[in-house]
């Protein structure tokens, strides 16, 4: 084991009863005794959600010793707020600030493990720093290319082959009271089977010849030595073995409660028999549980002498843990015992599918893991929970099916009050997910909702308030959608759902932003971003969505200040995690345009990727229409001319049957699919109707007040129409643009189109002497100058731009020949991430390969 232990990933695989708990026990003593970290978790069934393991994992080594920060708060909240990217990645950070080895044992590994628990570990280890070593415990070889870890030097295993006894190991084990006979029959018998040897010791207390052995399966042995050792138990370590055989893990409040026995600490800590049973948890000693070999039988034999009892039992366990508010256990107890009605009265006491509201959601995933399908289908409360669950993961077409199973249940029986308000509520939140609000009776129907509500219902109706907010926003009426986001924030507050006040405070951020309030935006953003990192940490999903938004309207006053790969892993989380159409349209709208101006068409197409994937897998429709627009600016980014001509093809047969209606209520995807034609005429493409959009969308803007979209248009308008020679229209509309943009200083839609300058210098030029056009002309001279300052050349021309701070060291690293996995190990970052920076380091230097990246650097004496 202390070989092992020096490798990325050591190993330890036998089956059950040869000592692998026991040898990394005494393992763990002797390193904590050197001084060293090593962090344990012991792992069962219930560990396989992988957020739940990974909680775990991150709480043992924070009580190690090694300084988790903000993680911890976030492991406590089963890191529900994290995509699995980000909690590899602050694992990494918060290893390698450690001058020192650490350690971090997961025991029983194959009782949590499945197919994202293997992920997580494969890719953890994939990126771990030098210092971190796992060490694991298995029945088996865990589904992570263990052999070819072991071949390149990564991994070390120890094998069964060293755990069994020798004849030599028998004899220390028995001591000199046996005799040579017994450890040779011993040996001969079980084969060097470490817990047959201990139970047939046990089994066999008082006869020193050890005659009662057999030759037998292995299970057979372990069933027939503890039946020795249960028929030899007086009746009150043999009611306490039984009774407590139910629990996963017991201490002595618990195997009280169970047992109904008063001096149960005798028996746990003086009992041979007990204790030969039993395998102590933590270092404290007050916790333990039998040996998975021992409890199956003890059960089995509770079982058959009573069911009932078995039932009984659990129902006493789910009392301890309710009144201990372990309210995961009670509930699982609870379902043991048969008493469903119990389990789900639990649920719903510790707040049912409101417990997410309260930043309680990895505590419902627990709870609703002990439910069933037949159970879903007599509590409809219990379904309501599983469906905003899968609302929260992303799962949008199986939640809607789900929710459509309940307005079956409706119309055959009827609902109870509670679940008919919780059915109408989360109905309106699964609308928004689905993005089905934008319609003319949108917001009617939700206001007719909110009125059904009894008003004490305070919750209930800040919800509905967030709906409206979002349906309001959706369909352009943003004073609506003002007035619902404040009223929601009192209603929120009022029920103490911070959470609730948060989400409302991100959409006046974006209202604001689409209103052009720059200031008023960025106040909201700051709030939700700080109230977000200090009640669920730097990373959650919360806190990324506020930072789309505030990169976004930084975006919008000057292009250099968004980095388009923070944005797109800020993106990736979003996806990934909890996000609507608005966060993906702020995000995916202000990094499109970034790569456009800076011309960096590789990672354009990572962009399209993953808006092409989140249309998919969210089924939202308006990002599906939303990606027409930005695969055509990828295209023009790429020069490539048959790209270009099928994605305008496309607009133009997907939009082709709407009317001026529709148009209003798609008005977001239907600015930017103009605003990316208009582009590509620019650069000499035939588009069809380019004028007529423009006008609808001028008018659609106008009406319900989006100004930063008015500011695109009229740029993009006078631009056309200057690059037709109407000089004069041209330069209207460009000075009422930056009527427009001046007092928040948004510059960036300026920069966009080399024409554009053109008309700015023109523009200035005919009104310099103009006093009633002194704002517009300043501002539009700020353009100007931004634009040398920044040393832009729109419109496809390609200019070197100075490489970031992190690039200079990505950049350094590659000059000293690493490879990806050592520059992220190096630096503290994802290998996709090195990715990300290297393809920038390539486009801004003109090369397409490694060592010319270096070579060209060196010319420019960047190093």
């Amino acid at each position: 084991m202390e070989e092992a232990s020096q490798y990325p990933l050591g190993l330890i695989t036998a089956p059950a009863g040869f000592g692998k708990s026991s040898v990394l026990t005494q393992w763990y003593q002797a390193s904590l005794k050197k001084g060293n970290i090593v962090g344990w978790v012991s792992l069962d069934y219930s560990d396989s959600d992988v957020r739940r393991f990974a909680s775990y994992m991150i709480m043992a080594l924070d009580r190690a010793g090694v300084d988790m920060e903000q993680l911890t708060f976030a492991a406590e909240q089963c890191l529900v707020e994290l995509s699995i990217n980000s909690i590899v990645s602050k694992i990494i950070h918060a290893v390698v600030n450690i001058n020192k080895s650490v350690f971090l044992i997961l025991d029983d590994y194959y009782q949590a493990e499945s197919t994202e628990v293997n992920h997580f570990v494969s890719i953890l280890l994939e990126h771990a720093p030098a210092n971190l070593h796992i060490i694991l415990s298995s029945r088996s070889q865990p589904d992570m290319q263990v052999g070819s870890k072991v071949v390149n030097g990564t991994a070390f295993e120890v094998e069964k082959q060293s755990l069994y006894f020798s004849l030599k190991e028998i004899k220390d084990y028995v001591g000199d009271e046996y005799g040579e006979d017994c450890a040779e029959m011993l040996l001969d018998q079980t084969e060097g089977w470490a817990v047959a040897i201990q139970l047939a010791i046990v089994a066999n207390k008082g006869n020193k010849e050890i005659v009662n052995l057999f030759s037998g399966k292995q299970q057979y042995i372990v069933s027939y030595f503890t039946e020795q050792i249960l028929d030899r138990s007086t009746p009150l370590e043999k009611r306490f073995l039984l009774c407590t055989s139910i629990l996963d893990k017991f201490n002595v409040g618990l195997a009280k409660a169970v047992s109904g026995i008063d001096d149960v600490p005798k028996l746990i800590y003086d009992s041979k028999n007990i204790q030969s049973l039993i395998v102590t948890l933590d270092i404290e000693e007050t916790w333990f549980r039998y040996h998975h070999l021992f409890s199956d039988l003890l059960l089995n034999n509770l079982k058959r002498d009573s069911e009932e009892t078995v039932y009984d039992l659990h129902g006493k366990a789910s009392l301890w843990f309710e009144q201990s508010n372990q309210i995961d256990e009670a509930v699982k107890h609870a379902k043991l015992s048969g008493d469903v009605d119990r389990a789900v009265a639990l649920f719903l006491k510790a707040g049912g599918w409101e417990l997410v509201l309260y930043g309680g959601v990895g505590l419902m995933r627990n709870l609703l893991r002990n439910f069933s399908v037949k159970d879903f289908e007599r509590h409809p409360q219990v379904r309501l929970a599983y469906i905003y669950l899968m609302m929260k993961d992303g799962n949008i077409q199986e939640a809607d099916a789900q929710l459509k199973k309940i307005q079956i249940i409706d119309e055959e029986v009827g609902l109870a009050t509670a679940p008919k308000r919780d059915f109408y509520v989360l109905h309106s939140l699964l609308s928004l997910y689905k993005d089905d609000y934008r319609s003319p009776d949108s917001i009617s129907k939700l206001e007719s909702v909110a009125s059904k509500l009894n008003k004490k219902d305070i919750l209930g109706l800040a919800i509905l308030r967030a709906s409206l907010t979002l349906c309001a926003l959706a369909c352009g009426k943003f004073l609506i959608a003002k007035k619902a986001a404040q009223a929601g924030i009192q209603e929120m507050r009022q029920a103490e759902s911070i959470l609730g006040v948060n989400y409302l405070c991100i959409h006046l951020g974006q209202i604001e932003l689409h209103q052009a309030n720059l200031d008023k935006s960025q106040a909201y953003l700051i709030e939700a971003g700080n109230m977000a990192e200090i009640n669920f940490g730097n990373d959650s999903r919360l806190k990324t969505n506020c930072d789309i938004n505030i990169q976004a309207l930084n975006f919008w006053q000057e292009p250099s200040q968004l980095d388009s790969v923070k944005m797109l892993e800020l993106l990736s989380n979003a996806c990934d995690t909890d996000g609507w159409f608005e966060i993906y349209a702020s995000g995916f709208t202000s990094i499109i345009e970034n790569l456009r101006i800076y011309e960096k068409k590789e990672l354009a197409w990572d962009v399209i990727h993953l808006i092409t994937l989140t249309a998919r897998s969210r089924q939202i429709k308006r990002l599906a229409e939303l990606e027409l627009s930005l695969r055509l600016t990828a295209a023009l980014i790429s020069h490539d001319t048959n790209l270009i001509t099928l994605a305008i093809e496309e607009i133009s047969e997907d939009w082709v049957c709407l009317n001026k209606e529709d148009y209003r209520y798609n008005w977001l995807p239907f600015c930017e699919i103009t605003l990316s034609l208009g582009s590509a005429y620019l650069e000499g493409y035939k588009t069809e109707s380019l004028e007529s959009r423009l006008n609808i969308g001028l008018e659609i803007v106008r009406s319900i007040g989006a100004t930063l979209y008015l500011i695109r248009l009229l740029v993009l308008k006078g631009t056309v129409g200057y690059s037709k020679s109407a000089v004069e229209a041209g330069v209207e509309h460009i000075l009422e643009a930056a009527q427009f943009a001046a007092s928040e200083s948004i510059k960036t839609p300026f920069l966009k189109f080399s024409t554009t300058m053109d008309l700015m210098l023109v523009a200035i030029e005919l009104n310099a002497g103009n006093s009633d056009r002194l704002l517009e002309v300043n501002f539009l001279r700020s353009c100007v100058a931004l634009n040398k300052s920044l040393q832009l050349t729109p419109m496809g021309e390609f200019h070197t731009m100075a490489l970031s701070k992190r690039e200079m060291d990505v950049l350094k690293d590659l000059a000293m020949g690493k490879a990806n996995k050592e520059i992220a190990r190096n630096l503290g970052m994802t290998g996709n991430t090195v990715k990300f920076h290297l393809k920038n380091i390539f486009t801004k230097l003109v090369v397409d390969k490694r060592i010319n990246a270096v070579n060209r650097a060196r010319e420019l004496n960047l190093i």
